[in-house]
C-alpha cells in the first residue's frame, strides 16, 4: 500500500484503458486540475481523493 500524489493532467481510467467496456455514465478520463493524493492498494488498483 502506497500513499503519493498526482500532479494536474488528464488520467485514463480502467474502462478508458481497455479494461473493460465505458458504461454511459462511466468517463473514460478523469481531469486533475490541482495536484491530488491517491492511494495505491495494489500495483494496478488506485483510489483518487480530491482535496
Amino acid at each position: 500500500m502506497a500513499i503519493d500524489l498526482a500532479e494536474p493532467n488528464t488520467y485514463q481510467t480502467a474502462c478508458g484503458k481497455g479494461y473493460w467496456e465505458c458504461a454511459a455514465n462511466e468517463p473514460s478520463h478523469v481531469e486533475y486540475l490541482q495536484v491530488t493524493q491517491y492511494v495505491s492498494v495494489a500495483q494496478r488498483m488506485q483510489c483518487h481523493f480530491n482535496n
